[in-house]
């Protein structure tokens, strides 16, 4: 398989693999696979039917290099590892795969996240999805959230003198004893 042709893949392949008892080469969609000699189908929601392939039975699975990483927009392909959060707990992002996609019988399509701890189902609305944040996201993010603190403390103090503050090195100092 070292010697995959990229540049006859389909629209939307994410990856190459062999699928099935006999080993045939695909290429591998979202929700679908497609034989190299052209024939598309849709994943089997249940590896019990005989009509097509479940994504369990991929083997020598290898991923599009030129398959663009998720950016937040839209749903994030099958394999894309994110932060989410729950309704129960709004507050707390988690770190969980995409492990399915799919359609809702009214329309609306939806994919489903594995945290190890939690399953859930997203839709495309609200932000309960993000692309897993750089370290400089994280510490701009841990900035602000200090500068909030301190104008919560000190209410004269705007966000801009906070940030400052911040940026000198000043912090809340705990009693570690």
């Amino acid at each position: 398989m070292s010697g995959i042709d990229w540049s006859k893949a389909p629209e939307g392949t994410m990856g190459h693999a062999l699928i099935g008892q006999s080993f045939r080469p695909v290429w591998v969609g979202d929700n679908w696979y497609e034989y190299i000699e052209g024939a598309r189908h849709r994943f089997a929601p249940d590896p019990d039917m005989f009509y097509a392939f479940a994504r369990s039975e991929l083997h020598s699975y290898i991923e599009n290099p030129s398959a663009t990483a998720w950016t937040g927009a839209g749903l994030p392909p099958i394999g894309t590892i994110l932060e989410c959060r729950f309704a129960v707990d709004p507050c707390t992002w988690r770190q969980g795969t995409v492990t399915h996609k799919g359609m809702q019988p009214e329309g609306f399509k939806f994919c489903m996240v594995d945290t190890g701890e939690y399953q859930a189902c997203y839709s495309d609305a609200g932000g309960w999805l993000r692309p897993i944040r750089t370290p400089e996201q994280i510490a701009a993010e841990e900035r602000m959230a200090a500068a909030y603190a301190m104008c919560a403390i000190a209410r004269t103090l705007t966000n801009v003198d906070a940030v400052a503050l911040y940026d000198a090195g000043y912090r809340k100092q705990t009693d570690n004893g």
